[in-house]
């Protein structure tokens, strides 16, 4: 498993606004100027299960939290549990569904054989909206999401 990169931006940024841009990467961080850290979430409260419910089938469950590990308070993680089921009774054409639940920050996505069968994207990155869903107000799910063909590899 993996997580995202996390960044931290100090005065100064964005240098031409709204938007973050190349002139925001200074290279000096931890001086509140510019590019200020980067950072990875642990991933210790992550797991992955997997099970086969029938000859043809099989079902991943993803679970986790994970706090923003530039916050010295991070008391607001981002949250899931998902289920993907995987079916392959016709082998040259097998399908794959995901059932999720999470908060509504950040973005959470599933991919597939490199076919994305869940995108769920918040509705901005306001500060409020930020710490409404963090904080566990605007919670998602279950949400069963359409099945979609996959490529074989």
């Amino acid at each position: 498993m993996q997580t995202g990169i996390t960044e931290n931006y100090g005065f100064g940024s964005p240098v031409h606004p709204p938007n973050l841009s190349s002139a925001d990467e200074d290279g000096k961080y931890n001086d509140c100027y510019l590019a200020n850290a980067t950072g990875h979430a642990s991933t210790g409260s992550m797991s992955v299960t997997v099970s086969f419910p029938g000859s043809h089938a099989a079902t991943a469950g993803l679970s986790g939290s994970a706090g923003n590990p530039l916050v010295f308070f991070s008391g607001y993680p981002t949250s899931w549990n998902m289920a993907v089921s995987l079916n392959d009774a016709a082998p040259s054409a097998p399908t794959a569904q995901a059932v999720a639940s999470h908060t509504c920050y950040p973005a959470h996505t599933v991919t597939v054989n490199g076919t994305t069968i869940y995108n769920f994207q918040p509705t901005d990155n306001s500060l409020t909206t930020i710490t409404k869903c963090l904080s566990g107000i605007g919670y998602i799910g279950p949400v069963t999401g359409q099945t979609y063909g996959v490529p074989t590899h």
